[in-house]
């Protein structure tokens, strides 16, 4: 009899329980923080019905000691087993098994794995990576778990994705690693005979019954390889409508006996640069085409196929190949210049070859040039003034004669239509709106951009100026007194006029022309035509420039400038004191003789100077065409400077008075910087740092007097510093007061300047006589010795009297190498190349002396 279903007498399940909560979503597994709301547990953590209990922690070891992860504790720690399994492949003789082999990896650090097929060659399934890396479950069913580290084992078979496969061995560390985790290990099986892999091998041994073609192509790729026959080639296209002629590369690789034709890029052209006209493939001869039927062009030709229940299927080969098809493609012996090349219907004329294609066609079938071409017809080439040579006949060695080279079947090949002559721009004449620069921009675009600075220019002759002395060519006696400074600024060409004071003269002085661009005389204002401004070529000491309706003369020049224009004498003709010389040396031997006698006669005490006076005199009386630039840099050449020490004084007034009128006293941190730079605390320095520290603090000084001026305390190479300071303080060590005519005649008297060259400078004239005698008797004696023209000669002579000849001796050696007759072989003088390497040896020393050792 049960107990009534009352309080108190049924049988309580909570009895003796001590959890009631719910079951979380999250939980920890493995050490990590997991949601395993799916598999969670019911109240109180007791198991659902059909649940199974799932540990928190894996099978393995954990490292209590490190405390670290699994994907941090079994990093790159990978189980590898080699197994195989069993697949049906239906072949000729039925149904049999083919075993592939494998190898799986398990990764112990997230329990992933992954299935790889050893690669075989001429297979027919895919091989590789059988089963991506992942977590693979157990088969049914336990289809809810993985696989884990102890369900491995050798000799066992496991099934992963319906498919099961045989472990047969494992890896040192896999074993170790399993042993260690107290998993036995089975002995290891071997992988079982393949039957469909023996068949293969069998088949494949098979010997056909009569060898098959073999097409070797081996060994002329290794023969070739990298060489490549290059043509220029044009496409007429006149013909359709908008089109013209086009050049092209034709490139022919001997590896294969491919062609690739390159487009050349012309700029403007209108069309697209694409980079390739043809790719390399084989070119057929006779193109283009008709498309071909799939199995109309085979490497075999079949015949009938004869079908009997009895024999099975044969298929029956053509050994004499009666029917095949044949296409001919162009070999190197089809390519030449002057042929055309069919390319798919277009005609390609082949111009010109490079030298490696012409060394090929001479090596390989002995055609020398002149013989492989024939006799020439020339081709004018448009575009590029060049020619290229057709042939008429040739014959290559084998006999026969290229396709489209034999003498009675080449047209004549016609020039191409010159270019149509563009027409020059007109443009409108100036309107007088701003600059002749500014109303041409609009004239050349919709959008009128601002002219364009030449930025090279700006780079290279920033802060250059080129400083004249000059005065204004009148009757007026008032007027010529005047002196001017004619400024021209090489970075824009443009000059600036300013007029120094003069005390008592009336005028005012000052600024006389602004900075601008001044344009030459005689020109129309309304023009379509460019103007012309003066260039600094057009400057130069004894020239006369008109500027403004004003006629300015140019007495003089200062350092920077005499020096600035014989630094660059093919800019400058008028100071290239080669040209000086060469005209000197092409007097008649009559004026040579009095130059020689006067100059003699105005050194009564045989020193072997004179004033510049007496040579400029000599030289216009002897009616030498020289202008007075070219007899101040002839001056320049051969004279000897003298400072005088009365100078010093004046020198120091001009520069004081200077300093104090820019008022510059920033002489204490000038001292203080010279005392820094001077570590042995001698009280002298270089003249480089000198200068550096005036630069540097800003010394506004003129070149030419700051030059003068640190010459005056030098002691060989070395500047008494404070001496210098001591002599340019106006604030401590006053000067007398300087003149302006003192300050006019120090700022244009420096060193090489005319006013210094003709008051404190002697010429060594026996220096110019002896370059002048000198090389006479050198180029009279090899006149004697050797057949020299008289252009040659000029040559020589004007060559000699320069000091930088790196230039034009290259020229004189082309000149030499041109010169067949400079050595008369008939004559039996043989023995000329010594003296002419004395007198190159002379040239190359720049010494500008030479006296021939005869």
């Amino acid at each position: 009899m049960s107990l009534p279903f009352l309080p108190g007498t049924s049988n309580n399940k909570q009895l003796g329980k001590e959890r009631f909560h719910k079951s979380q979503h999250f939980d920890y597994s493995n050490g990590l923080p997991m949601m395993v709301g799916c598999e969670k547990p019911g109240i109180g953590g007791e198991l659902l019905m059909g649940q199974k209990f799932k540990p928190n922690w894996s099978a393995l070891p954990s490292r209590k000691t490190t405390g670290l992860a699994s994907w941090v504790a079994y990093d790159k720690q990978v189980l590898s087993f080699a197994a195989y399994f069993q697949e049906a492949v239906q072949g000729d003789e039925g149904v049999m098994n083919k075993v592939r082999e494998c190898k799986i990896f398990f990764y112990l650090e997230d329990d992933t794995m992954q299935v790889v097929e050893s690669n075989l060659k001429f297979t027919s399934f895919p091989q590789g990576t059988f089963i991506h890396r992942q977590r693979v479950p157990l088969p049914p069913p336990d289809h809810d778990q993985f696989y884990r580290a102890f369900h491995f084992n050798i000799n066992q078979q496991m099934v992963l994705f319906s498919r099961t496969f045989t472990v047969t061995s494992c890896d040192l560390f896999t074993r170790n690693f399993l042993t260690k985790l107290g998993v036995i290990l089975n002995e290891p099986t071997t992988v079982p005979d393949d039957p469909y892999s023996k068949l293969r091998e069998q088949v494949e041994t098979m010997n056909p019954l009569r060898p098959l073609e073999r097409h070797d192509t081996l060994k002329q790729f290794l023969d070739h390889d990298g060489q490549v026959l290059r043509f220029r080639c044009f496409w007429d296209d006149s013909a359709s409508r908008f089109g013209d002629t086009q050049d092209f590369t034709l490139h022919y690789f001997l590896s294969d006996d491919t062609i690739e034709i390159l487009g050349v890029p012309v700029p403007n052209s209108g069309r697209d640069n694409t980079p390739k006209f043809l790719h390399r493939c084989k070119l057929l001869k006779h193109g283009p085409a008709q498309m071909k039927l799939p199995g109309h062009v085979t490497d075999r030709t079949m015949l009938n196929v004869i079908d009997s229940k009895i024999r099975g299927q044969r298929f029956m080969l053509d050994s004499t190949r009666a029917g095949a098809y044949r296409e001919e493609f162009y070999k190197d012996i089809d390519l030449t210049v002057g042929g055309e090349v069919n390319v798919f219907g277009r005609r390609f004329l082949l111009i010109d070859c490079d030298d490696f294609t012409k060394y090929y066609y001479r090596s390989k079938y002995g055609i020398v040039a002149q013989q492989a071409l024939g006799s020439f017809r020339v081709f004018g080439h448009a575009g590029d003034g060049g020619s290229c040579l057709t042939p008429s006949s040739q014959r290559s060695a084998q006999g026969h004669e290229p396709a489209g080279c034999a003498p009675q079947d080449v047209p004549p090949i016609q020039p191409r239509a010159p270019p149509a002559i563009t027409p020059p721009r007109l443009m409108p004449p100036y309107n007088g709106f701003g600059s002749e620069e500014d109303s041409l921009s609009f004239c050349r675009g919709l959008l009128p951009k601002p002219p364009q600075k030449d930025f090279q220019k700006f780079m290279e002759k920033d802060r250059k100026v080129m400083t004249f002395h000059a005065k204004i060519v009148t009757t007026d006696p008032i007027v010529s007194e005047r002196l001017f400074i004619v400024s021209y600024f090489l970075i824009d060409d443009t000059i600036h006029v300013y007029e120094p004071i003069q005390r008592n003269s009336g005028i005012p002085g000052g600024r006389f022309l602004e900075r601008v661009r001044v344009k030459k005389p005689g020109q129309q204002l309304f023009t379509s035509e460019p103007p012309q401004f003066f260039e600094a070529q057009d400057l130069y000491v004894g020239a006369s420039v008109c500027i403004n309706n004003v006629t300015f003369r140019l007495l003089d020049a200062d350092e920077y400038t005499f020096s600035y224009m014989e630094q660059r004498p093919l800019e400058f003709p008028q100071a290239n004191v080669g040209n000086v010389l060469r005209k000197l040396g092409s007097l008649p031997e009559e004026k040579l003789s009095e130059m020689r006698t006067s100059l003699t006669l105005r050194d009564p005490g045989d020193t072997g100077f004179i004033s510049y006076e007496s040579l400029s005199g000599l030289l216009v009386k002897l009616g030498c065409d020289l202008s007075e630039h070219e007899m101040l840099v002839l001056g320049r050449r051969f004279c000897v400077h003298e400072q005088p020490e009365e100078d010093g004084p004046l020198m120091l007034a001009v520069v004081q008075d200077l300093l104090r009128k820019k008022n510059f006293d920033a002489f204490s941190e000038m001292t203080s910087s010279l005392e820094y730079r001077d570590r042995q605390k001698t009280g002298r320095l270089s003249s480089t740092e000198t200068r550096s520290v005036c630069k540097g603090s800003r010394l506004p000084l003129p070149e030419n007097l700051l030059a003068g001026l640190l010459s005056m305390f030098a002691a060989g190479d070395e500047i008494d510093y404070l001496a210098f300071m001591s002599g340019i303080n106006w604030v401590e060590q006053p000067a007398p007061p300087a003149m302006p005519d003192d300050t006019l005649k120090l700022l244009f008297a420096s060193s090489g300047s005319r006013t210094k060259l003709e008051a404190q400078s002697r010429i060594r004239f026996s220096s110019l006589l002896q370059h002048l005698t000198g090389l006479r008797r050198v180029f009279l004696s090899l006149s004697r010795d050797c057949l020299l023209s008289p252009g040659l000669r000029r040559v020589f002579l004007s060559l000699s009297l320069r000091r930088s000849l790196s230039l034009r001796l290259r020229r004189v050696f082309l000149s030499l190498r041109s010169e067949t007759c400079l050595l008369s072989l008939r004559s039996g003088r043989v023995f000329l190349s010594l003296r002419l390497r004395r007198v190159f040896l002379s040239l190359r020393s720049e010494t500008c002396l030479l006296v021939p050792q005869v």
